[in-house]
């Protein structure tokens, strides 16, 4: 009988940037096109020179940002996950993390979300943060004349 006869189970949940994607399908029209909020997947230097609390494979950063403002960008959080998916550690933006009462601390940093619905609660509340939409407010007003600029051309 081998060890392996029971064969292998692959695990059920969705991934965790595949769940990002769902709950932030409605953003860009929510902010009237004015705002993008999308992922970056990092690899390589990018994983070397970024959070070095994320010690995790697959990395990824949300960003926020316009096409009306190509030079602008604002990192909301930074996550990762191994190869089983859950847990999935993310590195909040100062200053939503102080908003949502994480304390900053050599361990404390990180939120540590060990399902999936533990990971779609995290994003909604950083999403619904005072600085999330306020930064996004401001945003759009600034993409939003920088769009009228365009068409006066």
């Amino acid at each position: 009988m081998s060890i392996f006869e029971g064969g292998f189970e692959e695990p059920t949940e969705r991934f965790p940037d595949k769940i990002f994607t769902e709950v932030t399908k409605d953003f860009s029209t929510a902010t009237e096109g004015l705002a993008e909020l999308g992922l970056i997947e990092l690899s390589g230097v990018e994983r070397l020179v970024t959070s070095a609390l994320l010690n995790k494979r697959f990395r990824y950063k949300a960003i926020l940002r316009s096409t009306y403002l190509p030079e602008y960008s604002f990192e909301v959080f930074e996550f990762g996950y191994d190869i089983s998916l859950f847990p999935v550690s993310i590195d909040i933006e100062d200053g939503i993390r102080q908003e949502l009462g994480i304390e900053e601390g050599i361990d404390n940093n990180l939120v540590e979300c060990s399902t999936e619905t533990l990971f779609e609660q995290s994003l909604e509340e950083i999403f619904a943060t005072k600085k999330f939409k306020r930064t996004v407010g401001g945003l759009m007003k600034i993409a939003r004349v920088k769009q009228g600029s365009a068409a006066d051309f």
